[in-house]
């Protein structure tokens, strides 16, 4: 199971255990999940200058993270009005739920996704490649919704994102296999 295990808000001038805010937790029931495969657990540390992420991760680490990582770490630096029209700053909350979402879905061999911030202060993710259009919108663990059009099998689906996350396993693996 991968999961994103903590994460703290960075001040300066206060230990690690002055921040301490809590857990945030959540993973898919081992049966849900994509690969199922039992391998030594990792714990790795991602600091930022707005959050630290610490990250439990099985096996290696797939290719997607990191770099998804620090673009998440970047859109939390985004100041008010980051799109001149007034857009909110990126909450911590989406961010969180994005990465522990692709954390229980995405497969080794599915593309990294663009993550985009939302003028509402949430994240996008989407995949616009092998003849689909993925889109997963996160604006807090509440509201979450996904699109997606398969232009070669002329499949469209859209709707919010409920535990039952049936839906977008199909898409990822179907976006996965897919060359």
């Amino acid at each position: 199971m991968n999961t994103v295990l903590e994460e703290f808000e960075v001040s300066e001038g206060l230990a690690d255990l002055d921040m301490f805010q809590g857990n945030l937790t959540t993973a898919l029931a081992d049966r849900d999940t994509l690969s199922g495969r039992e391998i030594s657990m990792r714990v790795i540390e991602i600091p930022g200058r707005k959050a630290r992420f610490i990250i439990e991760w099985q096996g290696a680490l797939p290719v997607w993270i990191m770099p998804t990582i620090q673009t998440m770490q970047e859109l939390l630096d985004l100041p008010p009005g980051w799109d001149s029209y007034g857009a909110q700053t990126i909450d911590i909350e989406p961010v969180i739920s994005a990465l522990e979402l692709l954390a229980n879905l995405m497969q080794p061999n599915t593309p990294m996704p663009a993550v985009v911030p939302t003028n509402r202060g949430g994240v996008q993710l989407e995949w616009h490649t092998r003849g689909i259009d993925l889109e997963i919108g996160i604006q807090s663990r509440a509201h979450q919704y996904a699109s997606y059009h398969d232009h070669h099998r002329r499949v469209e689906w859209e709707g919010a994102i409920t535990p039952n996350v049936r839906p977008l396993v199909d898409f990822i693996h179907e976006l996965s296999r897919r060359q």
